[in-house]
């Protein structure tokens, strides 16, 4: 049995859209509802985008080593008749990038800008990426050092990551009164000589 992805063309043909169209329907997304909760926006999420809409994502996976020690494969897909730079722009920044051949065999070293992937595909071209994106293991937490006891309230922040969520902790005596799971808490503390905040943040 054969199975053909079929488009109507009201306009002049459109060879990026054809191909996507057909891709999406050799390769259609397995999706389930979410619901609840307000971690993620419940309307749009985007994990990566490609900055010129003619160079086409073929396909986004875990490297063969796992992501932790290979990263992610990006291949990409220059439908256009002239050449492309374009880039990947991911819900964390890159913290490097690596052109590869189709089988993950390491080519050379690819360019990141302002933590953006960037990709030269010549015209007709598809190429493979190996991204490392960052993760925040060590967030720096700014807020008040020295505070009093009682009913004074202190707000404890880091820098936020799109999408992220955030697990506050204290040890000592206080209270998160307000904020947990987001970048910023408040604090009432109300004892002790010494404590401490402690955030884990934690990226789809």
């Amino acid at each position: 049995t054969n199975r053909f992805a079929l488009q109507i063309h009201n306009n002049a043909f459109n060879q990026v859209n054809a191909m996507k169209y057909a891709l999406e329907h050799q390769n259609p997304f397995v999706c389930g509802a979410i619901t609840g909760g307000t971690d993620y926006p419940e309307t749009v999420f985007s994990f990566v985008s490609v900055s010129d809409p003619n160079v086409a994502l073929w396909a986004l996976k875990p490297s063969e080593e796992g992501i932790d020690n290979g990263g992610i494969i990006a291949r990409l897909w220059n439908l256009s008749t002239s050449p492309s730079v374009c880039t990947l722009d991911f819900t964390r920044p890159a913290t490097a990038a690596t052109r590869t051949t189709h089988i993950e065999t390491d080519i050379a070293p690819a360019t990141v800008t302002n933590g953006n992937p960037v990709a030269n595909i010549g015209q007709q071209q598809m190429q493979t990426y190996r991204i490392q994106l960052s993760c925040n293991t060590n967030p720096v937490i700014s807020g008040q050092n020295v505070v009093c006891v009682g009913e004074n309230l202190y707000q404890y922040s880091i820098a936020p990551t799109p999408y992220a969520t955030y697990n506050w902790t204290l040890n000592g005596n206080g209270s998160i009164t307000a904020g947990q799971g987001t970048a910023t808490i408040t604090v009432q503390w109300t004892g002790g000589t010494t404590g401490t905040v402690n955030v884990t943040e934690i990226v789809p």
